[in-house]
């Protein structure tokens, strides 16, 4: 199987769908900052979601901070390499954007039940 460079794939209407639904998410997620809405899952049912400091550690982590972007959650940086993972989605192999789908969410919830374990997500 060839590799091939992102830079070298072709653009297609599903990637421009791909950036669309990207950039949606980033407007919902502006006015959620901004209007200072915070978390869903936490301010409706209560507790503390899987995702629970990334939006905090995206934020460090833009700042320069890594250490405390790192602190907020670990696993921060699957979520920068998630972004043109899904755009280029069309483009790469389907088995490993699965795999890289499933060792995101086994990470994420792995780091969730650590937390919850330790007592440290209450420290968020």
């Amino acid at each position: 199987m060839k590799v091939q460079s992102i830079f070298k794939m072709k653009w297609t209407k599903e990637n421009t769908n791909n950036v669309k639904i990207l950039i949606v998410i980033g407007i919902i997620l502006l006015i959620f900052y901004f209007l200072n809405i915070g978390c869903l899952v936490r301010n409706f049912l209560h507790f503390y979601c899987p995702g629970c400091g990334l939006t905090r550690a995206m934020l460090a982590f833009l700042h320069g901070d890594v250490v405390a972007a790192f602190h907020y959650h670990p696993c921060y940086g699957l979520v920068l390499l998630t972004i043109p993972i899904f755009i280029f989605a069309p483009q790469l192999n389907k088995k490993v954007v699965d795999a890289f789908l499933i060792f995101s969410i086994i990470a994420i919830f792995s780091t969730y039940f650590i937390r919850i374990i330790n007592g440290s997500i209450f420290l968020l």
